[in-house]
């Protein structure tokens, strides 16, 4: 039986993506500059404070590699994998190669992509469909599907999920203070690497033992607040 699956943030193919997330795909030259720079940025990505070391070939393959090979280790051929934005970088002339030849390795015949701030239009051939927002039903679920996290969302109220990308994990620990018992998460492979141990996918499986068991959270009329209020945060 075919299964579901949800991820986002592969960003094939970058290489600064490895120091901003502090991913473990390094060579030998790229440890020796992180253990004589002590650390790739100090919360700046870019600029004061941050390494100047650039990522080697090597490193940028692994990563690469090691996705590739997760997502099929886990992701069958006749399942069905959402990708919620940031496929990959490459090249202006030689991105849409780079980006099929990515997607060519997978062996997931199914995969629906959802845009993010770094994916271009010109790959939309390579994915079953395309969207800047999409709402799915999964085994009665229902679930919406956008690259950014949304604190309003339809049905929210009526146990429906949302999933998103692009915070790399970092929004998780303000989004569960500002909006407890939320049915939403990080799709993502740096939150999965966090929660789930690894640079992989999340199945529908895993995410209904995560946030299909809490209550939920709404900041409008449909339900009473079970939040801080807005004068508490602005407080």
């Amino acid at each position: 039986m075919s299964r579901t699956f949800f991820s986002a943030d592969f960003h094939y193919n970058h290489g600064n993506i490895i120091k901003y997330c502090n991913r473990p795909f390094l060579s030998e030259t790229d440890k020796q500059a992180l253990e004589r720079d002590g650390v790739w940025h100090n919360g700046d990505w870019k600029g004061e404070g941050s390494s100047r070391h650039h990522i080697s070939r090597e490193g940028v393959d692994m990563m690469n590699d090691y996705i590739v090979k997760s997502v099929n280790s886990m992701v069958g051929p006749d399942d069905t994998l959402y990708f919620l934005g940031d496929w990959c970088f490459g090249p202006k002339q030689g991105y849409y190669r780079v980006a099929k030849e990515l997607r060519d390795q997978l062996k997931c015949r199914n995969i629906f992509i959802i845009w993010g701030n770094h994916d271009s239009f010109q790959i939309r051939d390579l994915f079953n469909g395309c969207y800047d927002i999409l709402n799915v039903n999964v085994n009665n679920q229902r679930i919406v599907l956008c690259h950014y996290a949304m604190a309003v969302f339809d049905k929210s109220h009526r146990g429906a999920w949302q999933l998103y990308g692009h915070s790399h994990s970092n929004a998780e620990k303000w989004l569960d203070t500002v909006m407890p018992n939320r049915r939403s998460i990080d799709v993502g492979i740096d939150n999965a690497a966090k929660m789930l141990g690894d640079y992989r996918p999340f199945s529908f499986e895993e995410l209904q033992n995560i946030i299909g068991i809490k209550p939920g959270f709404s900041s409008d009329h449909h339900k009473i607040r079970s939040g801080p209020t807005e004068e508490e945060l602005i407080g």
